[in-house]
């Protein structure tokens, strides 16, 4: 069982990014984390990550003001190298749901080139200007990149099993998985219509930065997306109502 349970966090990680927001100009506003969904380059995070009124920025309604980078995980161990640039797409994003999909169209050059913290553990401070240089533009961008299953969120049960894996902005470089118990679902009304396990409950009591992040049943099939704690218990968005918005990306982006 142990051996079994390595082998799920070392195919979950590697599918695992960390998000970061900055000004055109590199200043950062925001970090979160994120789950690439198909290998030619699509991410789902927390719409929250890219959107807020508080601090003024909003990457869906005015992408040219803002970057988004992308850092995916090679190592449980380092910090990930921010790697590429990514796009929200408006059509695949839903602020009611507060998710969003992302599709990586360039390739970077970042300083920092990794991380979020400089220095010591013990004396870190957060790298608060970037500079960032495009290395390859979209039009000759390929990649392939190590994309998670995709599961079925109505299968879940209270007292199931599941794995919670993201970068927390309390002071981390590297990525941090959760074990946690689903607790309970909650219903939603959406579109005027109420969906049952539209939210997946557990009591990991996750830190910042987590937001974005995959939750996983015991198989390792993706099963929601990391979206706000609320009276110190988490709430997931049921990857059952992110699918529609997939698989338009994957239409519009791949044809298929």
């Amino acid at each position: 069982m142990k051996q079994y349970k390595a082998s799920l966090v070392r195919r979950v990680q590697q599918s695992t990014v960390r998000i970061a927001v900055l000004t055109s100009d590199g200043r950062l506003l925001n970090v979160g984390s994120g789950i690439i969904v198909h290998e030619r380059g699509l991410v789902a995070t927390a719409l929250h990550c890219l959107v807020s009124d508080q601090f003024e920025f909003d990457c869906i309604r005015n992408p040219a003001e803002f970057m988004i980078l992308v850092a995916p995980t090679v190592s449980a161990s380092d910090p990930p190298a921010w790697k590429y640039r990514a796009s929200a797409l408006p059509q695949c994003c839903e602020e009611e749901l507060d998710f969003a999909l992302l599709w990586i169209d360039g390739e970077v050059m970042s300083d920092p080139p990794c991380g979020l913290y400089i220095g010591d553990v013990t004396e870190r401070s957060i790298a608060s200007t970037w500079v960032v240089r495009t290395t390859v533009e979209s039009e000759s961008l390929e990649v392939k990149l190590p994309a998670v299953p995709i599961g079925n969120s109505n299968n879940v049960e209270p007292g199931d099993e599941m794995w919670m894996f993201g970068y927390p902005s309390s002071g981390h470089n590297t990525i941090t998985v959760h074990h946690a118990i689903c607790s309970g679902t909650d219903s939603q009304v959406f579109n005027g219509q109420e969906v049952g396990k539209a939210m997946l409950r557990t009591a990991a009591q996750l830190d910042n930065g987590f937001s974005g992040g995959a939750a996983v049943d015991r198989r390792g099939l993706l099963v929601g997306i990391i979206s706000f704690s609320v009276l110190r218990q988490d709430r997931v968005r049921s990857i059952n109502m992110i699918k529609g918005a997939i698989e338009l990306a994957k239409s519009e982006r791949l044809g298929v």
